[in-house]
């Protein structure tokens, strides 16, 4: 007779060799956000200290699984959706590793996303959307902040600024919510699918059940409206898309960028007024990403396109992105004291909209390289200042592009790893 310890131990031989069916293929390392790593020759690396889940950063694995989500959305009778989100802070409880060739196992994945927790849908205005972003920062409804901030995964066709990088800030009221241009928001522009988001438009989010319930003080999701479970476990959505897509690679295109001291000043949420033939510029920082394999951007080109036009821009600037861990090149570029610049890359934008530029709406967006994280910024340009006519600039793109192919996914989003996945797949 079979003692409950055969038992037992068959079931176990058997889950392991399930456990060891290939399911996909990664081309590099695919990670949470790590603490402690070194960065060696332009790469963020492991050499023995670094510590995986820094959960106050976004990370490469995080924009894949909030991917895949989304994905699943469109692949389904679900009817697809506009966002997808993942609780990256603590939902996230192991790595894709290359390993030896790069395979990834059922065991492997499983062990990222190991819960079994529900997926559902929940329809979010513009204005509460950007409100759970903002409850990013940790705060009970009596605005006390209960633990630090928790960087949430987004799906990469979802780019947003940040006038902070401290844990510890206060989060904005959430009593009341934040008002949509609230001057204590910390975010202060967000796009959705290379379009500014509109506080009035429905978009329906594609996550797991414990954050439609509210979960890690996610307070506005309360407020959602046809909240539904689609059916499906976050553990077989993630499988199935590995599945599906063979091969895939880790974007390190960050989805949120600290931008300081902007001239002309703006309100948050609020389009950015300047003269043809001004200028426009601001202090950048948390350009770089801290997932294993990220590589320190030096190169920040700035594009001045259409707002309808999703396809490229009139290259109008560069400036040099500092090394990982200049803490005085930082300052340099105005970025300000109270900010922990240490190892994120910062820059200076500084560019003139051409003099000839017609009256209009328009998207200002910077591209660190080579990560391809991108800072956009929607833009009024009023008519220049009469006086003698200066030398026309260059011709702004409405339709076409005059930027290189590699980056058009991303030049209208704000900080983009591509465009919206119909291809839905991250970038090399």
């Amino acid at each position: 007779m079979q003692t409950i310890s055969d038992h037992v131990t068959a079931a176990i031989d058997e889950a392991n060799l399930l456990g060891q069916r290939p399911i996909g293929q990664t081309t590099a390392d695919i990670t949470t956000a790590h603490t402690a790593g070194e960065w060696q020759s332009g790469v963020y690396q492991n050499t023995g200290s670094a510590v995986r889940d820094d959960r106050a950063n976004e990370s490469s694995l995080g924009t894949l699984v909030a991917n895949a989500f989304l994905d699943a959305a469109d692949l389904s009778a679900i009817g697809g959706a506009d966002i997808g989100i993942v609780n990256a802070g603590g939902g996230l409880r192991a790595e894709l590793l290359y390993g030896t060739d790069g395979t990834i196992s059922y065991a492997a994945a499983n062990s990222v996303l190991p819960f079994a927790n529900n997926v559902w849908t929940i329809e979010l205005t513009g204005a509460q959307f950007k409100q759970f972003l903002e409850e990013q920062w940790r705060a009970t409804p009596d605005n006390v902040p209960s633990r630090p901030f928790l960087a949430t995964g987004v799906s990469s066709n979802v780019t947003y600024t940040v006038n902070t990088d401290q844990p510890g800030a206060m989060a904005c009221t959430l009593a009341d919510e934040c008002a949509w241009n609230d001057p204590n928001s910390h975010i202060t522009s967000v796009f959705i699918n290379g379009q500014p988001l509109d506080p009035d438009t429905t978009y329906k989010i594609i996550t797991i059940s414990f954050l439609t319930a509210g979960g890690d003080n996610y307070l506005v999701m309360n407020d959602g409206t046809n909240a539904q479970d689609t059916g499906l476990l976050d553990r077989d959505v993630w499988t199935s898309y590995l599945e599906n897509a063979g091969t895939i690679s880790p974007s390190f295109a960050r989805p949120s960028v600290v931008v300081s001291n902007l001239t002309p000043a703006t309100a948050p949420m609020e389009s950015t007024v300047v003269a043809a033939g001004s200028s426009v510029t601001a202090s950048l920082s948390r350009l770089d990403m801290t997932s294993l394999g990220s590589p320190a951007n030096t190169t920040l080109e700035t594009y001045l396109s259409a707002a309808t036009d999703t396809s490229g821009g009139t290259l109008l600037a560069t400036a040099p992105v500092t090394a990982p861990g200049d803490t005085e090149g930082c300052a340099a570029a105005g970025v300000p004291e109270d900010l922990n610049p240490d190892s994120n890359g910062c820059a200076y934008m500084n560019v003139t909209i051409p003099a000839d530029t017609p009256a209009g709406t328009y998207v200002l967006t910077s591209i660190a390289m080579p990560s391809k994280t991108a800072v956009s910024m929607e833009i009024t340009v009023t008519a220049a200042p009469a006086g003698p006519a200066g030398p026309a600039g260059p011709e702004i793109i409405t339709g076409g592009t005059s930027v290189p192919t590699s980056l058009v996914p991303s030049l209208v989003l704000f900080v983009a790893a591509g465009a919206v996945l119909a291809s839905r797949r991250l970038l090399s």
